[in-house]
């Protein structure tokens, strides 16, 4: 999927840039040693000093689970502790980023900012019941079919997603402001059902863009692991016996 698609060469002025942690990865992949470089690699190609980092720690997400809630809610607040700590003191003993400029943000803490999101729940849940191909999507990134709280996983993952995206969940700012631009981030592929949504009529957004860039960032992500920003309008999307260009 890497075949024509890039790297940023520069980040215009007043921008939120939002990095998704898995919390399976945060000892892993996204490490805090991981997450730092990430963010090194981004302020390097910064103009100016008007960029927010997001580290957003999916650890609600972990509870569509049939694990016991208790091990989930012990496990995932230790390692949210720990990579925080971790990339926090590696930030101050480098002292090249402003620390302020970098928010933690908890799973939760998204779900309660938005006055959207069990509505867009609800269209999601209603999509996967009447939209084969979308209901497809789902199962793939889900990777098994027939477990339902692998399914409300993605669906939950994919709800959130769409609505920061869209900028229907706030964020708080230091660098930026509300009319700054925002660029989704993962150490790994696009989410595929998040990329359906970007080119489905139904929830295309409807706002008037103030650039080029501002456009891209919401038809788009970025892969950190391979250091590309991929546009969505190019992405294949894929069924499980055929392929769709859609």
């Amino acid at each position: 999927m890497q075949d024509g698609f890039f790297d940023i060469n520069r980040f215009p002025s007043n921008g939120k840039i939002v990095l998704f942690l898995s919390m399976s990865r945060l000892f892993l992949g996204q490490n805090a040693k991981n997450t730092y470089e990430e963010i090194s690699h981004f302020f390097s190609k910064m103009i100016d000093f008007s960029i927010d980092f997001y580290c957003i720690y999916t650890n609600g997400l972990y509870f569509n689970s049939e694990a016991q809630a208790l091990l989930i809610r012990q496990r995932t607040t230790n390692q949210m502790l720990q990579h925080c700590r971790e990339l926090k003191s590696l930030i101050l003993s480098e002292k090249k980023i402003p620390l302020k400029a970098i928010h933690f943000l908890t799973w939760d803490s998204l779900i309660l900012g938005s006055s959207d999101f069990l509505e867009m729940q609800f269209q999601l849940f209603k999509l996967h019941k009447e939209d084969t191909f979308f209901r497809n999507l789902i199962e793939i990134t889900a990777k098994e079919e027939s477990n339902l709280s692998h399914i409300k996983f993605v669906l939950e993952e994919t709800a959130v997603t769409y609505l920061l995206r869209q900028k229907k969940i706030p964020l708080p700012s230091f660098l930026s402001d509300e009319e700054a631009w925002r660029l989704i981030t993962y150490a790994g592929n696009s989410l595929l059902p998040d990329v359906y949504l970007a080119r489905h009529p139904s929830f295309k957004t409807k706002k008037a863009f103030t650039s080029q860039f501002h456009q891209s960032c919401y038809y788009g992500m970025y892969n950190t692991e391979k250091r590309i920003f991929v546009d969505y309008n190019h992405v294949l999307l894929r069924k499980k016996e055929n392929e769709f260009l859609c």
